[in-house]
């Protein structure tokens, strides 16, 4: 066992003991219970004092400082408050404590509520948690406590002897996995009651809580008749447990027990877990299980475990990825009287008869230090059962082995899951791809699907590759890491195509400058990228967690779920019943049989709708099933592998072509959206209890968005949204290999092309709009569970509400785009005549018309810029830093000056960036909000002044004496021109009263 953080208790020797060691300063203390969890430990004697040792950093000693403690100390507090304990508990970085009154007593970190003090600030001594009375039992979590409250009330107003104990279940701390059992995943910073069934309610006359438990992320209940209730009942002489568990929270490895019909990823009420016999005893341990169970009073108790088995911490004779069902733990057949679980071992307590030991081991337990208290009836002993060596495994057997585990671990549900919207939406990526730089930007089909589609699936095959091995890195025993999602995001494909290549091909008409330019401008921005990492630090410190959630939450519920939501309701027979699979599966945690993933359920679903309505000559579908140009399999003629070749010469070219340097203005600008969504992101993973280093992650996307353009990539590469929805479908670093492969050779046997033929787009978008369904929600809801500061309050939702808008512009602004073409086309009897109908004269006549066009396009250009500092401002105005808020109305006119945001000109083809110092566009608009917004800091400063009413009058009095001062000296000045008037001492004696209120004079 290792020491590092003291919590062994020896104050000598190394911080590793394979052997159990006897702690010398409790040598001569009578302990009767012990308690360890993270890197402390807590020991209670039998008169009621508290030991205490090992790492303190949360002050979860209760010793009041924050300093590791290397040998069992008391916890003076109890002492000097006259508190004696009678059962201690630990979490991981904190402590509870239940006194011989009853009173429950809680220490250590409460930045998700774990203390139940109601307050984010860590408590370094022991406080009583109120509200809760007649406290019987207490168990702790990683960072969740749960509460047994028992009573006596009187059952007969004739015999006031018959008693019975009424007893409720209180839960507090961090719920994000439902492992409170109060019907959400909130947290919880004061006690709350555990929901159970009507039919297994603790508060009835047969039913009560006898025994409770806490794993890592989920918790554990026996219910037990009440007085006079029999402790099993039968039914067609079959005996049936009374006895029952009931569990909750986590589910990823099927820690819970429950059925595979009832087995989700998370489980926010009490479910009852099937069992073969009455429950006994139970113990949570990190991922896994372990009960004591007896089928009558008479018989043998016996060991079953379930949940997470990868070492063997289940103890079924083998390992694996999971036990999802109870099993029956086969020991030597004697009496098992209690359980414990570890993170990853688990250990038991079995009655042995003296007589199965030989006399060498009686005669060393004799000379154990203090005593065992043996004698001919002591019946019981616990004992380091050692398993039997296996039979010797060749290599190849073992390397088999290590692959299977592997491969389990990674084809998981929640895996295949996340991995199978991975690739659908680079799926419909590609062919987005395909349309678009064969329509837009003039490329020849086989060039884009012998060059740019290979070389841009490349790049996402590495991405994926690089974050799944660094979330494998990250991950530890004690926790699983979810990769961060990477690859090419929608929106810069989009400013990539519409800003540098078609501008490109619409002026030159060159198509393969264009692409040149896509490719030295992917370049350039990975370059650019890696200096920018030292700014980082700081940008993550200016910027509020609100502000972040709000940029990530716009795209999600615009270009993410409202795109595809309108897809879907335009096909509305091909594309809700998938969407209600899709619902169902993620919003109610169902899964579906042979763990197929809800995604791929609803693609074969809508496949088959469709094909099906052909058959019948039914015509179902708005438009084609795929697009035109991503279906033409005969484009590429009979080559069937596209390998991806390099494009250095091209960068090469690009970069000695002064032509492509006058097109690649835009980079700085997309420079500071990337940096943005990447932060955002990260931000966003933070939230969900994942931390990523912010400098390598933008690392490592500099280099492989320098890789993707040096392979045919023309697209930068991004931290997308989605991480926090594929954690909560129970995904980890296996969804990212998934996506990996997939996309590999979707990418070089030109498969788009041929499965979109096949399969209608919209059955499978649905999985994708719930994403972003998800994002979105996200921000509003975890903003007040895992913020440490206060100024994180709920009262932030505004913020992020306000930080939405800038995006929705951005998405309306899109359609309006397509509209103006296509009705262009259809006045002019013409399916390829974008151009009929001059744009900028239309958009005149709209705004003419009341329709604020110029408001919408202003708020789009460079709306995650305009949604981080608006979400800020309101962040900082809630909290009344107006100065702060100042700050950021400043530097929105900073933008503003420069074209950065709110810049746009118009002409006869569409809507162009310019940038500049100052910007010239229509109107001079961005001269008009950079005048808005220092209007709006210097209000915000006259706020910051009144906020500060110390400040205030001590300006008010520096000015009047001032003015005092400059009107003495004016007086002064006179006098010495006007020899002849008599200067009269009471005129600056300011003790006198005015001359008008006549009365006795003050001057001497």
């Amino acid at each position: 066992m290792t020491g590092d953080d003291f919590q062994l208790g020896h104050i000598k020797g190394t911080s590793l003991s394979s052997v159990p060691r006897m702690i010398k300063s409790l040598e001569q203390v009578k302990v009767v219970a012990i308690a360890a969890r993270g890197a402390h430990t807590l020991a209670l004697t039998g008169d009621g004092k508290v030991f205490s040792w090992g790492r303190n950093d949360e002050g979860q000693l209760g010793l009041g400082t924050r300093d590791p403690c290397r040998t069992p100390t008391e916890i003076a507090w109890f002492r000097d408050n006259g508190v004696c304990v009678k059962k201690i508990a630990c979490g991981r970085v904190h402590s509870a404590a239940i006194s011989l009154g009853g009173d429950l007593y809680t220490w250590g970190c409460n930045d998700e509520g774990s203390t139940g003090h109601q307050t984010s600030e860590s408590q370094v001594v022991p406080g009583e948690v109120l509200g809760l009375a007649k406290v019987e039992q207490v168990a702790c979590g990683s960072r969740h406590t749960l509460v047994l409250v028992c009573r006596e009330r009187q059952m007969s107003w004739v015999d006031p002897s018959i008693l019975n104990t009424e007893n409720a279940l209180y839960a507090f701390g961090w719920g994000m996995y439902g492992q409170l059992g109060v019907g959400d995943r909130r947290n919880r910073s004061a006690p709350s009651q555990v929901v159970f069934s009507r039919d297994a309610l603790p508060t009835t006359d047969k039913v009560r809580i006898s025994s409770i438990a806490c794993g890592y992320r989920h918790s554990l209940a026996i219910l037990s008749p009440c007085q006079g209730q029999s402790d099993t009942f039968t039914d067609d002489d079959d005996e049936i447990p009374f006895n029952t568990l009931w569990a909750w929270g986590w589910n990823r490895y099927g820690q819970l027990g429950l059925s595979e019909k009832l087995a989700s990823s998370c489980c926010e009420t009490p479910m009852l877990v099937s069992l073969p016999h009455s429950a006994v005893t139970v113990a949570g341990g990190g991922r896994h299980t372990v009960a004591v169970l007896q089928r009558s009073s008479d018989s043998a108790k016996r060991m079953y475990s379930w949940g997470r088995n990868d070492d063997g911490q289940c103890g079924i004779g083998f390992a694996s990825p999971e036990q999802r069902e109870p099993i029956r733990v086969r020991s030597s057949g004697d009496d098992v009287q209690a359980v414990a679980a570890g993170w990853s071992h688990s250990a038991a307590l079995l009655e042995i008869p003296l007589e199965a030991f030989d006399e060498t081991l009686n005669r060393d337990l004799e000379n154990v230090p203090g005593g065992m208290g043996r004698s001919p009836s002591t019946p019981f002993f616990s004992a380091i059962r050692r398993p039997s060596e296996l039979a010797p495994t060749s290599t190849f057997r073992k390397v088999y082995l290590r692959a299977s585990s592997r491969l389990s671990e990674i084809m998981t549900y929640g895996n295949l899951d996340a991995g199978f919207a991975q690739f659908l939406n680079t799926l419909i990526l590609l062919l987005n791809i395909l349309a678009s730089l064969r329509m837009r930007v003039g490329l020849p089909q086989n060039t884009v699907i012998g060059l740019v589609v290979p070389g841009a699936c490349l790049t996402v095959f590495v991405s994926n590759i690089v974050f799944g091995v660094w979330a494998d890195m990250k991950s530890s025993p004690a926790t699983t890491f979810t990769a961060l999602p990477h690859g090419i995001n929608t929106v810069i494909f989009f400013a990539y195509t519409m800003l540098i290549m078609t501008p490109v091909y619409e002026k030159t008409g060159d198509a393969q400058l264009a692409y040149r330019t896509g490719l030295v401008s992917c370049f350039l921005l990975g370059v650019l990228e890696l200096p920018c990492l030292f700014l980082v630090t700081m940008m993550r410190k200016l910027i509020p967690r609100a502000a972040m959630m709000s940029a990530m939450a716009g795209v999600s519920i615009t270009f993410i779920a409202m795109t595809f939501t309108v897809q879907i309701f335009s096909n509305p027979a091909v594309g809700i019943i998938p969407l209600v699979v899709v619902l169902v599966c993620y919003g109610s945690n169902v899964q579906l049989p042979y763990k197929i993933p809800a995604g791929l359920m609803a693609l074969m679903l809508g496949a088959l709708i469709i094909w099906g309505a052909k058959m019948l000559d039914i015509d179902l579908m708005v438009g084609t099933v795929a697009p035109p140009s991503a279906v033409d399999l005969n484009a590429s003629g009979k080559k069937f592998l596209f390998l991806p070749t390099t494009s250095l010469p091209e960068v090469i070219q690009g970069l000695l072509d002064p032509r492509t340097w006058s097109y690649i203005t835009v980079v700085i600008p997309m420079l500071i959206v990337n940096m943005v969504t990447n932060l955002s992101c990260i931000e966003g993973s933070a939230v969900h209890g994942e931390a990523y280093d912010t400098k390598k992650a933008l690392a490592m996307d500099a280099l492989i968005t320098i890789f993707g353009s040096l392979v045919g990539n023309p697209y930068p590469t991004c931290i997308y949204i989605g991480h926090g929805a594929f954690k909560s479908m129970g995904a980890t670093s296996g969804y990212s290999y998934i996506s990996a492969v997939s996309v590999l050779l979707l990418g070089i046997t030109n498969g788009a092309s041929g499965v979109m033929q096949f399969v209608p787009e919209v059955a499978g978008v649905g999985i994708l709009m719930w994403i972003g369904i998800v994002v979105t929600a996200q921000a509003f809801d975890r903003d007040d569970d895992y913020t440490e500061e206060a100024s994180s309050s709920k009262s932030h939702a505004a913020a992020v509400a306000l930080g939405l808008l800038p995006a929705l512009a951005a998405w309306c602004l899109q359609y309006l785009q397509a509209t103006i073409p296509a009705c262009s086309a259809v006045i002019s009897n013409s399916t390829v005549s974008p151009h009929h109908i001059p744009f900028d004269q239309v958009m005149k006549r709209l705004e003419a018309n009341g329709i604020f066009v110029f408001g919408l396009i202003s708020l789009s250009r460079g709306y995650l810029l305009s949604s981080i500092f608006l979400s800020s401002m309101l962040v900082e105005i809630v909290d009344r830093q107006f100065k702060n808020a100042a700050m950021w109305m400043l530097l929105a006119a900073s933008l503003s000056f420069v074209g950065a945001v709110h810049s746009f000109e118009l002409d006869g083809q569409g809507i162009n960036s310019n940038y500049g110092f100052p910007s010239r566009t229509l109107g001079e608009f961005p001269l008009k909000y950079c005048f808005a917004y220092l209007g709006s800091a210097f209000v915000l400063i006259l706020f910051e002044i009144r906020e500060n009413d110390t400040s205030i009058k001590r300006m008010l009095q520096r000015c009047k004496k001032r003015i005092s001062r400059t009107f003495q000296d004016s007086d002064l000045k006179k006098t010495r021109y006007r020899p002849s008037r008599s200067i009269d001492r009471e005129d600056f004696d300011e003790r006198k009263p005015l001359r008008s209120d006549r009365g006795p004079s003050y001057a001497t």
